[in-house]
């Protein structure tokens, strides 16, 4: 299996897991649904270690996002020789 190949079936995998989770969240699930979800969750090395790198990618924007917010935070605050005046 080629490396396109490989993202194409990572991404069916992970299209599927999604839909079984939002049937699960909206109380529609049902025990296949249940059981597809712990196969997925476990047999898949891709999966998995696309879920790893997504989270690893979201970590990293979260504390870029969160690093930008303090600093624009910051620059709003007048030090104490602008707010004294």
């Amino acid at each position: 299996m080629d490396d396109p190949q490989i993202h194409g079936t990572i991404e069916q995998l992970v299209t599927e897991e999604h839909e079984l989770w939002e049937r699960e969240a909206a109380g529609k699930g049902s025990d296949a649904d249940r059981r597809r979800l712990e196969e997925l969750k476990g047999s898949d090395p891709f999966t998995g270690r696309l879920h790893r790198d997504h989270s690893r990618r979201i970590s990293s924007v979260m504390s870029i996002s969160s690093l930008l917010v303090r600093r624009t935070h910051e620059s709003e605050i007048p030090d104490e020789e602008e707010a004294s005046r």
